[in-house]
């Protein structure tokens, strides 16, 4: 879909509704929905699948999860399937989706029709808060590792003296089949991603299966609620040479997705910095962040 169609999409309810927000932003995550709209005190969240959503269902399903984190839960999602592709149509007959959306919908109007009812939402997810508090505390550390790597380890990147071992698996939450990273590798103490910058590739073409990954092997999906699982306890690092801070050298854009979603950011050469890292965030863990 062009831009130009999404945006007149967008548009469309916009002007249909009580109160809304086209591209809104969150200072956790780039991973937003498309649009957020207000009935009295009642939220909407409104996702159109990208192209690589369509190619692959979990980066939806991230996306729709790491908008509840940063968001709430009290934000109900809705899917419009605007151009009803045969690789996002399968979407309308699984249960996993069904279990998600509260409503899964070709036509923009019975969107609109939907936000503006009196209906009240039906999802309560009893244990959503103490999961959100947990994943915000894990953010919060693996940010200050991050920032602790930056100013005192200082390493060019590379990665000829890491030691790393097998790829990460994780199961697909859309298929059931699984999945895994090239890049994201078992390493002493937990695990590392390796992504180095590519001149024609942006943040999430570089990004977006690494990161599906990640957060599929940290919750685990049940009845259109997430857990943590036993990896999400573990340290992930990502070693890259992407900029991961500012011009006053404070954690950017980047830096707070990849940390809210379950990787902490550094720039490190041997094996022997990613020991004493993954040793600092055991530290960080037990003593708080200070």
């Amino acid at each position: 879909m062009r831009i130009a169609e999404k945006q007149s999409i967008l548009r469309r309810i916009y002007d249909s509704c009580e109160k809304a927000i086209i591209g809104p932003e969150n200072p956790f995550t780039l991973d937003n929905p498309d649009m957020i709209v207000a009935n009295g005190n009642r939220l909407f969240s409104i996702f159109l699948p990208t192209f690589r959503e369509c190619e692959n269902h979990d980066h939806l399903l991230r996306r729709v999860y790491m908008s509840m984190l940063g968001y709430g839960q009290k934000i109900t999602p809705i899917l419009l399937i605007a151009e009803p592709k045969p690789e996002i149509i399968g979407i309308l007959n699984n249960p996993v989706f069904l279990e998600v959306f509260r409503l899964i919908s070709l036509d923009s109007e019975e969107v609109i029709r939907l936000v503006n009812s009196d209906r009240q939402n039906a999802r309560i997810w009893k244990n959503f808060s103490e999961i959100q508090s947990w994943h915000y505390v894990g953010y919060r550390n693996r940010l200050r590792l991050s920032e602790e790597a930056h100013k005192k380890i200082r390493s060019v990147y590379a990665t000829g003296d890491i030691h790393l071992g097998d790829n990460v698996v994780a199961q697909s939450w859309s298929t059931g089949q699984l999945r895994e990273s090239k890049y994201y590798r078992h390493t002493q103490g937990g695990f590392m991603a390796i992504t180095e910058k590519k001149k024609n590739a942006g943040f999430k073409t570089s990004f977006e299966q690494l990161m599906t990954v990640t957060f599929l092997t940290s919750f685990h999906l049940d009845n259109g609620n997430i857990y943590p699982t036993a990896m999400a306890n573990e340290l992930s690092l990502l070693n890259t040479d992407w900029k991961m801070f500012d011009d006053r050298q404070l954690p950017n854009d980047y830096n707070r997705m990849l940390s809210f979603i379950g990787l902490a950011p550094v720039s490190v050469s041997t094996s022997r910095e990613v020991e004493t890292l993954f040793e600092r965030y055991q530290q960080i863990r037990k003593n708080g962040i200070g």
